[in-house]
């Protein structure tokens, strides 16, 4: 399935929006530079926002669980939601789709209580690779992580994502 350009004449704008990302994430510069050293995704296929007939093979769903929560000053993943940890309803929604299940984290031994709740996920909480927290390093770790040819990223706070939204499909 190959991809088409909709507006050739959107792509000015696109590019002066990746020129603003490198002049003030200068964290994206160096995993820019490392991923064209080491090539850690070669392979791979990140599926966005698709529609979800029947449960697909080879997707690895990543929930980002590290981030920097500075308005929150504590891990949004275990604030309560409906009486319950937030990122459990997002398991919950989730994995029914996921062939491999990762939550990327600096915090897992807060989360560790996941593999208690859904013995039968397999579930793998796995550190982040940089030591900067948000969501870009989250990014990188999450592709690094995952051992299936399509990867769906989503945050522990976004607690009405879909899995009609988070699909992968073979070429």
């Amino acid at each position: 399935m190959e991809s088409q350009i909709k507006d050739l004449a959107l792509a000015p704008q696109g590019h002066d929006k990746i020129n603003w990302v490198k002049n003030h994430m200068p964290i994206l510069n160096q995993l820019e530079a490392e991923f064209r050293r080491t090539q850690p995704f070669a392979g791979k296929k990140v599926a966005i926002c698709l529609h979800l007939e029947a449960k697909t093979a080879y997707l690895a769903l990543v929930i980002q669980a590290g981030g920097e929560s500075r308005r929150m000053g504590r891990s949004k993943a275990t604030v309560p939601f409906a009486g319950r940890p937030l990122i459990c309803r997002l398991v919950e929604r989730l994995a029914p789709v996921a062939d491999e299940l990762i939550i990327t984290t600096n915090e897992a031994e807060n989360l560790a209580f996941l593999h208690d709740m859904y013995p039968d996920l397999g579930i793998r909480l796995v550190p982040d690779a940089y030591q900067e927290r948000g969501a870009l390093p989250g990014m990188y770790t999450a592709l690094a992580a995952a051992q299936n040819p399509y990867v769906a990223v989503v945050a522990c706070d976004m607690v009405f994502a879909s899995a009609r939204l988070v699909v992968a499909e073979s070429l």
